[in-house]
């Protein structure tokens, strides 16, 4: 120990002894009562006792503990008691007098009851400033009021800037200006020693440290108010008066005096009229005049209320000399947790606000900061702030200069300098002073600084030898002692070490000063100290210099002196895999162990916890950088090493996006990491943990037990771990899914007895912790947070607020028996260090000694580094590895995942076959979705790739893969995802929705699937985005609902029906009773119509994925993709359902039956084929004798309705016909016979027959009956005849609408038929006796047409 105490004696009257003396004092264990031995032999004095402010020193206390530390001033009395103050004591107020601002400032004293005068002479308050008069003005206290008397000052006395009279009332909140000084009343500090520093282990005691600096106010930007236009002033209308005049006077003389009245009409009417409008514009005038008062006014009261704030920010960022005195004295200085070269820990966002070293020089007219005003031509300026602190930023120039009187220019500097040390430790800021021809005397008190590194010459070199990491000052005192403004240089310079900016400049004259900065030039009347104050703050100061225990970290809080290292396993030396095991042996799950871990350091020790007897729950709050996470982690990984897995089990919620628990998740205690849950995924979590709460509670009464640890050691398998709940940010998670926050609550109040812990974290604790929350949390622990506000709601102390930025992990908890401690989490995450052979001690600083500094750390680890936590994982692996048991039951599943295969699904009941899964929370189960031929109708409804034609392809390659070739599936679907189980050899046909032909051939296929097929073959049928509701009876949708009906038919029991659509399908009538599964893609009146409430949908996340409407179950659809290999075609049982093909050779259609068409026919009997209906099944023909004489062919252009009518014409010439085309023929038609023979009447293009080719075309029809008749006509031809030979062919026969469009196009035949879904030439629908078939006309090779007979 090696410290300097200051010793004075009383009485002062003694011969031969000095008055004071400083006394260094080295040593260990000096005890007061020696120190008082050798001030009363120093002092020729017989006994002396030690008073230390008023209070006396007992004997037994230590030199080096308080108040005895160093710096202290201690008067030494031969007496106990300090004997009584000469002047008699007067009755005082509670108030004392404080000249906070002024040459003189820093000053206080009692205000008594009989009042107190104030001057610059032999007065009560007597201020050293040359502006006021010898005794200026006195404050009294009459009749328990107070009132302030100008005693005929000079420069007069101004209260809260309003002058004040001869006697003027007054309150504590005025602020009173007299001259250039400034004086407050504040109350009065009680007698007696200052407050006492916070309590560590082993009798230590450290300082706290202060809030982050003030955040600045907002920017305000104002405009002014435009000026209103005058508004010009109306003309009278003399003219309009006056021309009626004559005009009267000449009716008057031509007809009589009566006329003269309307001479008087015209100038009544104008005046009137002028008089109003003049009224009019003096209105609108007055409104915009106080429009423009009012919105001035707005202005003004912003300006004012933005002014305000602004100097009450500067006076909270610079406080004044009295308070920043006070607050050193009581152990409180308002050190900031901030590099003062840096930014604040709460963020600057005004650019031109001080930050980092702001400097307050006195009161003045500084331009404001914050406030800006654009007035009416568009300049934007900064009023003036009004008796406002001067400060700025040191961290902005180049350093400060003083030039003006040398007496003066100390006590600006004095002033200057103690707001510094005042706000920065010595951590972060270190003096140099070059004193120049400045005498010892006047730098004495610098000497005191904690914050002083040098005094002497060659300021700058010794700069350069103080530690990285502290901002440096240096002090230069003028060589010249008159040095004064101009070529003589400043008195004293204030400079930053290393800072080449521009210097501000402070001139101090004899009536006002000026401050002249980079930025402009501000009158002020500057602050200034005497040397009494300086010495009184810096001895304050250096006495608390001990308690700090590292000036190198910024550490001076009861946590400094706290090492954490590592974890260090203190249980478990050495950490090897075999001594862990051993450990987790001892503490199996029937042994009832306590869950506790080492997490950190505390004053007395190891910082442990239990949650047995600091929970059952805990509350972590720290701001980021605070240590939180390291906290949670250290948790975590100290009750891994604690418990083996199946005692203890955690589940993770880290609503910051997964970063916390990166290597907590591959222990094998963790049952579940869960990272930014949305709605839906905290709705199943809930559910999940209700479930376990249940099972254990169920579990429990069985055995008759009433905890889990009880309940364990009764039973003799399937022990129930605890489950620890560890959720991180828990504020946000609060904030935007609330419900999930208090399901946690409430499962935490019923789960004590149940072995379930909560762990709720958060960086702003503010607003949210809940009343229930506070009713459940056993221990709350507080690292460093952002406010006295949100300490207090945590720990009920706002001392946490207080923990610097440098020290991460330090904080204060709050234990269950109500003890506040405080703490330090270890830094898990840290870089091992090298092995050494013994461990290291966290033993406590020794309170005689400062310590070193903390190894500084490094910027991160690399890939190569292993921390602490990847040691102690890597630990628990390999002995759990060892072990070859299992991982715990896991109370929270997986979610679904998104792409499931069906070769990863196993059906839970026989004979039937999964093809996808089901989750069930409420179970803790995840089944397979399966399908069984027996199943009622499926329904699957979504929208647009929502993944239903997915769907189907699973459902039939599950069943395909079950049944093998005694399946038969069809589907009906226009999806490409439906499309290739076409390869399958279970597969007949995959048709198209608009192929009606085909269609028709599946409705009669399954009409007789029980009498052609097997006895043990089944059909599935899949319908796939088809509309069954009420629409259009087309015939494609009847031939839907045909199937549709047969296989919700009871006596169809071999028949399956899958369907798939969109909204439609969930109000269909046809299908009613079987599972129906909701996909993505509908909106909330679908879902209401299926009894979903539309907030369920946010769970529908992708394709397949569903929710089965009959119990709410999430589902998720696998995918037939990459699952083994299913049989193709090599043997084909299943009856195929094909399309017609896109051409028909002629030749081949005709060479089907040697004795078919090819051969010639009698007038009763002859065939034309046409074309296919069905390949395997059906050739269609036109048997005119059969079917009418008459076939019209229509269609569009190049729909091959000329080709058709080739066809009928190569048939009729084969069978010996005689060929007649209209109009070519039309000269030769006169003159035929057509009785004799048989004909074929051949019209192509209709539209060109003309009249002479009608009469010739009834003609023909009326010959005889072995004359018939192929016409061709336009589509829009046939749909428009109503008169001519055309309306009448249409019902004599057959027709064949080729690329049909619509379904009227058949309405002229009378029928209804589907448009054609692609345009192959030849393609249509064959009209035939009321029926309709599709068919595929057979196409004539260029040489196959035949010559025509000749007609002659």
């Amino acid at each position: 120990m090696d410290l300097v105490l200051s010793v004075r004696r009383l009485p002062t009257d003694v011969a031969g002894a000095p008055p004071a003396i400083d006394l260094r004092v080295r040593g260990e264990l000096v005890t007061a009562g020696e120190l008082a031995a050798c001030a009363a032999t120093l002092f020729g004095m017989p006994r002396a006792h030690l008073h230390v402010s008023g209070i006396a020193v007992g004997e037994s206390e230590l030199v080096g503990r308080w108040p005895l530390v160093h710096g202290a001033s201690v008067v030494a009395h031969p007496e106990v008691a300090l004997a009584p103050a000469r002047v008699p004591v007067r009755p005082s107020t509670p108030f004392d007098v404080v000249a906070t601002a002024g040459p003189d400032c820093g000053r206080r004293i009692t205000l008594s009851r009989s009042g107190i005068t104030v001057g610059r002479g032999d007065v009560d308050l007597s201020l050293h400033d040359d502006t006021l008069s010898r005794r200026h003005a006195r404050i009294s206290v009459e009749s328990g009021h107070l009132k302030l008397v100008d005693l005929g000052s000079t420069n007069g006395s101004t209260i809260s800037n309003d002058p004040g009279t001869d006697s003027t009332g007054i309150t504590v909140d005025d602020r009173i200006k007299l001259g250039h000084s400034v004086i407050e009343l504040r109350p009065r500090i009680a007698a007696g020693p200052p407050p006492a520093p916070v309590e560590v282990a082993n009798g230590r005691r450290l300082l706290p440290v202060g809030a982050c600096p003030p955040d600045p106010p907002p920017v305000v930007k104002v405009t002014q108010p435009r000026p209103p236009e005058p508004v010009s002033a109306a003309a009278f209308p003399w003219i309009t008066m006056l021309v009626p005049l004559p005009i009267a006077a000449v009716l008057a003389v031509a007809f009589g005096p009566q006329f003269l009245l309307f001479a008087l009409l015209g100038p009544v009417t104008s005046g009137a009229s002028w008089w109003q409008d003049r009224r009019r514009r003096h209105r609108e005038e007055i409104a915009r005049t106080e429009l423009f008062g009012a919105e001035q006014h707005r202005a003004m009261q912003a300006i004012v209320e933005a002014t305000d704030r602004e100097v009450t920010a500067l006076n909270h960022l610079a406080g004044d000399t009295d308070r920043v005195l006070q607050s050193v004295h009581a152990c409180r200085p308002p050190w900031w947790a901030t590099d003062p070269g840096g930014e604040s820990c709460a963020g600057v966002t005004n650019v031109n606000w001080p930050r980092g070293l702001p400097v307050r020089l006195g009161l003045g007219s500084p331009a404001s900061r914050t406030v800006r005003i654009t007035g009416a031509d568009g300049q934007a300026t900064s009023p003036t702030l009004a008796d406002a602190p001067v400060v700025i930023d040191l961290q902005t120039v180049g350093g400060l200069r003083f030039f003006g009187d040398r007496s003066r220019a100390h006590a600006a500097l004095r002033q200057v300098v103690g707001g510094l040390v005042s706000r920065h430790p010595p951590s972060q800021l270190a003096l140099v002073v070059d004193l120049g021809a400045t005498g010892e005397s006047e730098a004495a008190w610098l000497r005191w600084l904690p914050h002083t590194a040098w005094i002497g010459p060659d300021s700058d070199a010794a700069a350069r030898t103080v530690e990285s990491g502290r901002v440096v000052l240096s002090i230069t005192f003028a060589n010249d002692v008159r040095a004064q403004t101009g070529p003589g240089g400043p008195a004293v310079t204030l400079r930053r070490v290393g800072n080449q900016g521009s210097f501000a400049d402070l001139l101090l004259g004899s009536d006002d000063d000026v401050l002249r900065h980079p930025d402009g030039d501000t009158s002020l009347v500057t602050d200034g100290v005497g040397p009494w104050w300086a010495e009184r703050l810096a001895r304050a100061m250096a006495g608390q210099a001990p308690l700090l225990a590292s000036t190198a970290t910024h550490e001076h809080a009861p946590w400094a002196h706290l090492r954490c290292e590592v974890l260090a396993i203190r249980s478990l030396e050495p950490a090897s895999v075999k001594a862990l095991l051993t450990q987790w042996e001892h503490f199996g799950p029937r042994t009832g162990p306590r869950a506790a871990a080492v997490v950190g350091q505390s004053g007395d020790g190891p910082w442990t916890i239990d949650l047995d007897t600091d929970g059952p729950h805990l509350l972590i709050a720290g701001t980021t950088g605070s240590g939180k996470s390291e906290a949670l982690r250290s948790l975590v990984s100290g009750l891994a090493l604690r418990l083996p897995p199946e005692s203890l089990t955690f589940l993770l919620i880290d609503y910051k996006g997964g970063s916390t628990f990166t290597l907590a998740r591959r222990l094998p205690h963790c049952v579940g990491v869960v990272s930014d849950l949305d709605p839906a995924l905290a709705e199943r979590a809930l559910r999940s943990l209700r479930a376990e709460v249940k099972r254990r509670e169920s579990a429990l009464e069985a055995t008759g037990s009433d905890t889990i640890h009880a309940h364990n050691a009764a039973t003799s398998h399937d022990p129930f771990p605890r489950l620890v709940v560890v959720v991180d940010e828990f504020r946000v998670l609060a904030q935007e899914i609330p419900s999930f926050l208090d399901g946690l609550v409430r499962l935490a109040a019923v789960g004590r007895s149940l072995g379930i812990h909560l762990v709720l974290a958060t960086q702003r604790p503010a607003g949210a912790i809940t009343p229930d929350i506070q009713a459940n949390i056993g221990t709350r622990i507080a690292l460093r947070v952002r406010d006295d506000q949100e300490s207090v709601q945590v720990i009920g102390d706002s001392r946490a607020s207080q923990v610097p930025r440098s020290s991460p992990g330090a904080g204060f908890t709050r234990s269950t028996d109500g003890d506040l401690a405080p703490v330090r989490a270890c830094h898990i995450t840290r870089i091992l260090p090298t092995p050494v052979e013994e461990p290291t001690r966290f033993d406590p600083v020794p309170p005689d000694d400062l310590p070193s500094p903390l190894p500084t750390e490094s910027a991160g680890p690399s890939e190569s580094d292993e921390t602490v936590e990847d040691a102690l994982v890597a630990l628990v692996e390999a002995a759990h590895a060892r072990r070859g048991i299992g991982l715990p039951r896991t109370p929270w599943l997986p979610p679904l995942r998104a792409l499931i295969s069906i070769d990863d699904l196993e059906s839970p009941v026989p004979d039937t076959w999964p093809v996808g899964l089901v989750d069930l929370p409420d179970e803790q189960l995840q089944l397979g979705l399966t399908w069984a031929p027996d199943d009622p109708p499926w329904r699957i409804i979504g929208g647009p790739r929502s993944g239903r034609s997915t769907a189907l392809a699973t459902i039939a390659t599950a069943a395909s893969l079950a049944l093998g070739d005694r399946l038969h599936v069809y589907a009906v679907s226009a999806s490409p995802a439906v499309s290739p189980l076409d390869a399958l050899s279970t597969v007949g046909a995959v048709i198209m929705p608009d192929q009606i032909g085909r269609l028709r051939r599946l409705v009669e296929l399954v009409r007789g699937f029980e009498g052609d097929s097997a006895p043990d073959d089944h059909l599935l049928l899949l319908i796939d985005d088809v509309a069954l509701g009420a629409g259009p009876d087309t015939p494609a949708a009847g031939a839907l609902k045909d199937l549709v009906r047969m296989a919700t038919d009871p006596s169809t029991g071999r028949v399956s029906l899958v369907l798939a659509g969109a909204r439609s399908l969930a109000t269909t009538r046809l299908v009613d009773g079987g599972p129906t599964i909701c996909l993505p893609g509908l909106d909330s009146g679908d879902l209401l119509l299926l009894g979903i409430r539309p907030s369920v949908a946010q769970t529908l996340t992708g394709p397949g994925r569903g929710l089965r409407v009959e119990d709410g179950a999430l589902v998720q659809f696998a995918v037939a993709d990459g699952c083994r290999a299913i049989p193709r075609r090599r043997r084909r049982r299943v009856r195929a359902v094909e399309d017609l093909p896109s051409r028909v050779d002629l030749a081949a259609l005709l060479t089907v039956d040697a004795s078919g068409p090819g051969r010639p026919s009698s007038r009763q009997s002859w065939e034309v084929r046409l074309g296919v209906g069905d390949p395997s099944v059906e050739i269609l023909s036109w048997d005119p004798m059969r079917d009418g004489r008459v076939l019209v062919v229509t269609g569009p252009a190049g729909s091959g309705r000329t080709s058709t009518v080739q066809v009928v014409e190569r048939q009729a010439a084969c069978a010996g016909r005689r060929i007649l085309r209209l109009p070519d023929d039309l000269h030769a038609a006169a003159a035929l016979d057509l009785e004799r023979g048989s004909w074929l009447v051949s019209i192509d293009d209709v539209e060109v027959l003309g009249v002479d080719g009608e009469a010739a075309l009834v003609k023909c029809l009326q010959a005889g009956a072995d004359v018939v008749v192929v016409v061709s006509a336009l589509r829009h031809t046939v749909a428009s005849a109503y008169r001519g030979a055309l309306p009448g062919l249409l019902a004599r026969g057959c027709a064949v609408l080729l690329q049909p469009a619509s379904p009227h196009d058949g309405d002229p035949f009378g029928s209804r038929i589907e448009p054609a879904a692609t345009l192959t030439p030849g393609r249509g629908v064959f009209l035939r006796r009321g029926r309709t078939s599709e068919i595929q006309i057979a196409l004539p090779s260029a040489d196959e047409a035949a010559e025509p007979t000749p007609a002659a």
